[in-house]
């Protein structure tokens, strides 16, 4: 892994393109997210504006190479209040910067936003053929908290969505 230069910012109006890029990138990959259909700007902009401005969930971009290569965001796991201290971590990078440690700079970030939002618990919803972002999570001191078996189809496969989890 060789690790290069980057920035972790706020995401502004102007990233929402390049964002949705990203994501789309992931659902034709399959086995990343659960949707299947590609996105436009314009159907991803009420999740960016929930986000954005947003001092509990913020989101976040990271840039390298005067662009942005990826994006990470903690969000409520449930909306009843005794969840309150227990946040959903969600990241996602453009595949061609794949192995340059942007995924491990992203994860450290959004754990430090965790503890200073006095989370007390984080939680990864993945599937099982995601293999790249559970090496990340373990390295990173989640461990897997739980199973679903077979409970998403691609059109082609039967995925688990597994659960991981960690204490901050």
């Amino acid at each position: 892994m060789t690790e290069s230069a980057y920035e972790i910012r706020l995401a502004i109006n102007n990233d929402l393109p390049r964002l949705t890029d990203i994501y789309n990138q992931s659902i034709r990959a399959r086995g990343i997210t659960a949707d299947l259909d590609e996105q436009s700007v314009e159907q991803r902009r009420g999740w960016f504006e929930e986000h954005q401005n947003n001092l509990r969930y913020p989101l976040y971009v990271l840039v390298a190479d005067g662009a942005v290569q990826g994006y990470g965001y903690l969000g409520p796991y449930r909306t009843r209040r005794s969840f309150d201290q227990t946040a959903e971590v969600s990241y996602y990078f453009d595949h061609q910067v794949r192995g340059r440690g942007y995924g491990s700079a992203m994860l450290q970030h959004l754990i430090e936003i965790g503890r200073e939002q006095k989370m007390t618990t984080l939680i990864a919803a993945i599937f099982n053929t995601n293999t790249q972002s559970a090496g990340l999570l373990k390295k990173f001191g989640f461990a897997e908290w739980g199973r679903l078996p077979r409970i998403s189809f691609d059109g082609e496969n039967y995925q688990d969505q597994v659960y991981y989890g960690r204490e901050i």
